[in-house]
């Protein structure tokens, strides 16, 4: 854990800076062939080299496409053309990783095995993998700062259970990730890393849309628990997004949340169609920059 030798703000406040740049990305999850990744990188490459949105979009194939999206992103860019050409940026990430750099993990990656691939971001501690494949707050932690030690950038899931909710402890136990996800990593590690709140009981076909308002206060408990832990700065440069039952009618919603720095979509994104209009539909909705506003809890503003 970092202390923060800055006087800390008064209780209950917080910043909400606009300065950070919106990220969207996207986890295809255990679908897509190599042949449907390819097209689905190709589709999305054409529409971003002729965008002028300043957006960071990540994409999660599943392992088995991973060389043949980075073939087609390294194919993306024509001959000659301009890094300045395109205001946004297009990443690879994967789905998982191990904490360790090599050994008898059967069935698991490396961070360099990742980074052989062209990865340069990588998801950590999804709800389904907590709930269903065993992981742990302990296991998301070493796997981020595995991940951060290797040059990775780490996106890491917490999120409430519809237990947590009921009982009203969910507050309680998105600090707990985010601290112990976090812990030991450097204060100005952070800029690099996304954390994405991913409320158990929004995720997948049978889930309950997360309204912007709740995901905003959330966001909130979040960044107050990255600010505890390692210092009012840090809490500003790190990026919170919004996932659980993402699309595109909801995403102008989350994007007039000044908290929330973008979103991490999942079906609503299966094809590259849909994961454009996601984008284009929260990136038209983002208010005029802000260099940044001061508030704390209970205040309201005119940012909207």
């Amino acid at each position: 854990m970092h202390s923060n030798s800055a006087a800390p703000p008064a209780p209950g406040a917080f910043v909400m800076n606009r300065s950070r740049r919106s990220w969207i990305g996207t986890s295809w999850k255990m679908n897509k062939t190599r042949a449907e990744a390819a097209a689905y990188v190709a589709e999305l490459c054409d529409w971003m080299r002729d965008s002028e949105l300043d957006v960071s979009a990540v994409i999660f194939p599943p392992f088995t496409a991973l060389p043949i999206a980075s073939a087609q992103l390294a194919s993306c860019r024509a001959p000659g053309d301009a890094p300045e050409r395109t205001r946004g940026s297009l990443q690879l990430g994967a789905q998982n990783m191990h904490w360790q750099p090599r050994g008898a993990q059967t069935g698991e990656i490396s961070a360099e095995m990742l980074l052989d691939c062209d990865v340069s971001v990588v998801e950590i501690g999804h709800y389904e993998r907590r709930e269903n494949c065993g992981e742990t707050d302990r296991s998301v932690s070493m796997k981020a700062a595995s991940a951060v030690a290797a040059g990775l950038e780490p996106v890491i899931c917490i999120g409430d259970s519809p237990d947590d909710r009921r009982y009203g402890v969910a507050a309680e136990t998105v600090s707990r990730q985010a601290k112990i996800a976090l812990h030991g990593l450097e204060p100005e590690a952070l800029g690099s890393v996304v954390l994405a709140y991913e409320p158990g009981w929004a995720i997948g076909a049978g889930g309950t849309q997360a309204e912007a308002a709740d995901v905003e206060a959330m966001h909130r408990v979040i960044r107050d628990a990255v600010r505890a832990s390692h210092g009012q700065e840090a809490a500003e440069q790190i990026r919170v997004v919004c996932g659980g039952s993402v699309d595109a009618a909801n995403a102008p919603g989350y994007a007039r949340e000044t908290s929330i720095d973008g979103l991490f979509v999942g079906r609503a994104a299966l094809t590259a169609a849909g994961f454009i209009e996601v984008i284009e539909q929260y990136c038209a909705a983002l208010p005029a920059a802000d260099s940044e506003l001061v508030g704390a809890e209970g205040d309201t503003d005119d940012r909207h």
